[in-house]
């Protein structure tokens, strides 16, 4: 927790010698047979969810998650509580990422952000 009580995402890289209480944002995968890990752009670390209090939701496989834990000495995230990130709405969303495509098309120009949401409704 900030100052302000927000809380601060950590990226998986990030954990690596630090201690304490974190939060990471990432996807749940399986990399291995009956370990699930967590992943971001950085990394992946393997999870323990055997003691996490779980908000309600349906996580699966490649579900995005908000993750609090702390990183065990043997390498795995004990995860003590985890949940969806917050909702945005949509119109936030695009005024903060001005533009920036995720699939890697670099950036969309307004028009075609536009033109694109009029083809997907009709």
């Amino acid at each position: 927790m900030t100052e302000d009580d927000n809380c601060e995402i950590t990226s998986i890289q990030s954990l690596i010698g630090c201690t304490g209480r974190r939060w990471i944002m990432g996807v749940i995968s399986q990399l291995e047979e009956r370990q699930f890990y967590l992943e971001d752009l950085t990394g992946a670390v393997p999870i323990d969810l055997s003691n996490a209090k779980i908000t309600s939701g349906f996580f699966v496989e490649n579900t995005v998650i908000l993750a609090e834990g702390e990183l065990l000495s043997n390498g795995i995230f004990q995860v003590n509580t985890c949940g969806f990130p917050p909702l945005e709405d949509r119109e936030a969303s695009l005024s903060m990422l001005m533009g920036l495509d995720f699939f890697g098309g670099g950036v969309t120009a307004a028009e075609e952000t536009v033109s694109s949401m009029i083809l997907f409704f009709m």
